[in-house]
């Protein structure tokens, strides 16, 4: 009685001429199995494409202090109508003196959760009036000014500018205080000339306030509201939902206009571009991913053809 402790596999080595049928085959065969994988990956991979994805993504949103307060009522001096205005900006004030009223301002930014980000941003104001001119106010205009940065993979992938207008009042009620509260939401369609490429740290005259002054002689309280936007290339935000109401009366000093807003930061969609490496390495994983199988396929094929003789070859060898 015998028993089998040990086997070898055969190896046969097969030999074919050039320019025979089965030297052909093993040729088309193999460029096959190499360029097949290749053309799947060129044509529908998009591997040489800086195509976007849209994820929910939390962006690092900041408020850098930079803010508009516009105030249109009635005074004993004037029968039209009359503004009131101030900003974030000095050299803007001076320039228009007769309509600048000093205001006092705090913002607060806040940290919720304990994540390191901030989360809620909030902007108080009040604006003096004067009893004497019996100033009130009937409508209101708010601009803030905020920056949005992303960065994903180590890499920035944008840093621009967001502008938020709001507006209260204006049924002609006059009011002595102004609440609004709501989410920040920021379109993600189209792109924001005002962005910095690499997230590069901000000059002083890179402030968007700043450019409103030096692009036209025109006073801001004169344009519209797509003049500015076009001049200074905003991305939009809006606050989604918005809660507004507007104050007859005020608990607190009688002799100001005040002006209270509370804006959350959230997740948001947003458009991401993969970077050229990413782009390739991407396109690396699909090929291998492709080539595997059909390389497997490739050389089950050629063992039927070979062992079934279906194409004429010389066994040369012939090992245990």
């Amino acid at each position: 009685m015998t028993v089998d402790v040990h086997e070898d596999p055969v190896r046969v080595v097969r030999r074919a001429r050039i320019c025979s049928a089965a030297f052909c085959f093993h040729a088309l065969s193999s460029t096959f199995a190499v360029l097949f994988p290749l053309v799947i990956v060129l044509k529908y991979g998009n591997w040489c494409r800086r195509t976007p994805t849209f994820a929910w993504q939390r962006p690092a949103m900041t408020f850098g202090g930079e803010f508009f307060v516009l105030l249109s009522g009635r005074s004993s001096n004037s029968s039209d109508g009359h503004l009131l205005f101030w900003s974030s900006d000095e050299r803007f004030n001076r320039r228009d003196q007769r309509h600048a009223r000093p205001s006092l301002v705090e913002t607060c930014e806040m940290d919720l959760d304990g994540d390191g980000m901030v989360d809620e941003m909030q902007f108080n104001a009040a604006v003096p009036l004067h009893q004497s001119r019996l100033e009130t106010v009937d409508s209101a205009k708010l601009w803030l000014v905020f920056n949005r940065m992303l960065r994903s993979g180590g890499q920035c992938q944008f840093d621009e500018d967001v502008l938020v207008m709001l507006d209260g009042g204006g049924s002609g009620t006059v009011g002595h205080r102004w609440t609004v509260s709501g989410s920040l939401r920021v379109s993600v369609v189209g792109s924001s000339s005002s962005s910095l490429s690499a997230c590069e740290p901000r000059k002083a005259d890179q402030s968007p306030l700043g450019r409103l002054l030096t692009m036209s002689d025109k006073s801001p309280l004169d344009r519209t509201v797509s003049e500015i936007e076009g001049q200074l290339l905003f991305r939009v935000g809006t606050l989604v939902p918005s809660y507004g109401r507007w104050l007859e009366t005020s608990d607190l000093d009688a002799d100001r206009f005040r002006i209270n807003v509370t804006v959350a930061y959230v997740e948001e969609p947003s458009r991401l571009w993969t970077s050229s490496f990413e782009n390739v390495s991407l396109a690396w994983t699909q090929y291998l991913t492709l080539f595997v199988p059909v390389l497997i396929l490739v050389r089950f094929v050629r063992r039927l053809v070979y062992k079934n003789n279906l194409l004429s070859t010389v066994v040369a060898e012939e090992k245990k």
